[in-house]
């Protein structure tokens, strides 16, 4: 299958092209903007625009704006002659949304933010123009995730990896869903696809579809894969990871066990894999209150991965909302806002806008102020973060009723 990057290439625009993309921001995010004025910015991510400004305007209509969300529109100035650019195409006739004009820019963009300033209905009109990835200096960064993309090549499986890391979950199923039905029927990446799928129904809410994937993908890779394999524990891990949300501890802590066994003999003691089984029975720890043992094992974690990893990758921002969320527990609040405001910064310059995970720090930064008495700057942050579990969750999710439930609970304590 030939790469996206290479098909980008192939129909890439023949000449200057202007182009649009509406969708909510928070204040936070909006005033980063306004302070880079000038500067270069980098997509961490496809960046999916259209050449149609009314219809990017007709989706922030539908997009509801709130106290901590501000409607956007995006306008890109892109020249295909620019050398040095990452690739864009007009992929209307591929896309499984047909109608949008959607042209699709390649992961690793990099812009020059000209201007921003305020349009009609209080729209905020953000300028940009493709520039040379010559120029930029934020190339740590982007060197890790052309690396997490197989040196840059991106099948519709791995396009559909991206899609998840921006929290456009139904989506990122159905590319890998159809990479999935294009396979042979005993091709070895059948396990992988099922891997994947199932941890995004557990992103979705959805644990007995998760479990019921990654028992697939774990029952394939048994059979063709030797016992110290690590991606066997890879699928340890992501089901232990479900059992735990289902409140199975010992089944999850058994789970992790078997992981760790095949991640340290299989690489050194302080590789990126054992710190993510690390950070996950952390949670377990955390979740059946030994608060101690959770933070021990959060600080191996975050060791490992700040030797390893550019210093905003989200793993980092994940780490370090989990130390944040023992510190609120053990009732030193002023500390637990600090460390949660280093995970708030980093997921604000590595995920989507939209993504949950960015989400649950605002829930958690809401539910520390909620503690210190101020219900005002609470309700602030938890409705910031109910806006994304909305946007991006049914509603019969769990982070949605339970954000709806906080929410509720902290405007009763101001009447």
């Amino acid at each position: 299958m030939r790469d996206i990057g290479e098909q980008l290439a192939l129909y890439q625009c023949s000449s200057s092209i202007h182009l649009y993309r509406g969708q909510l921001m928070s204040n936070e995010e909006l005033q980063t903007l306004k302070d880079s004025i000038g500067q270069l910015i980098s997509m961490n991510s496809f960046l999916s625009t259209s050449t149609n400004r009314q219809l990017a305007i007709s989706f922030l209509q539908s997009s509801t704006a709130s106290d901590g969300l501000q409607q956007v529109l995006f306008e890109i100035k892109a020249d295909p002659q620019l050398k040095g650019i990452k690739p864009f195409a007009n992929i209307t006739s591929l896309s499984y949304f047909p109608g949008e004009d959607e042209v699709l820019m390649m992961l690793g963009s990099i812009f020059r933010l000209t201007d921003i300033h305020q349009g009609d209905g209080k729209v905020w009109i953000i300028h940009l123009t493709l520039c040379s990835e010559n120029d930029h200096d934020l190339k740590p960064i982007f060197d890790h995730m052309q690396a997490r993309l197989e040196a840059g090549k991106t099948s519709l499986y791995s396009f559909g990896q991206v899609l998840r890391d921006m929290g456009k979950f139904d989506e990122a199923m159905k590319y890998i869903q159809r990479f999935l039905n294009e396979l042979p029927r005993n091709h070895q990446d059948i396990a992988l696809c099922c891997h994947a799928l199932g941890v995004i129904a557990d992103e979705k809410g959805n644990y007995d579809l998760s479990l019921e994937w990654h028992h697939k993908s774990l029952d394939k890779w048994t059979r063709t894969l030797k016992p110290m394999d690590p991606r066997l524990a890879d699928a340890y891990n992501c089901l232990a990871v479900v059992y735990r949300k289902k409140c199975d501890y010992v089944r999850a802590l058994d789970l992790y066990e078997k992981a760790l066994v095949i991640l340290r003999r299989a690489f050194n003691d302080d590789h990126l894999k054992i710190a993510m089984c690390l950070n996950n029975i952390g949670v377990v720890y955390y979740e059946q209150k030994q608060y101690s043992q959770a933070l021990d094992y959060y600080q191996k974690a975050l060791t490992m991965w700040q030797k390893h990893l550019p210093a905003n990758h989200s793993h980092l921002g994940a780490v370090y909302n989990n130390i944040g969320e023992v510190h609120r527990y053990l009732g030193q609040y002023d500390l637990a806002l600090k460390v949660h405001n280093l995970s708030l910064n980093i997921y604000q310059k590595s995920l989507s806008p939209q993504h949950p995970d960015l989400a649950t720090t605002y829930e958690n930064i809401g539910l520390v102020h909620e503690q210190k008495g101020d219900m005002r700057q609470a309700l602030s942050y938890l409705e910031k973060a109910a806006a994304i579990f909305r946007h991006a969750l049914p509603p019969t999710n769990p982070d949605v009723i339970r954000i709806t439930q906080n929410i509720e609970r902290v405007v009763s304590k101001t009447m």
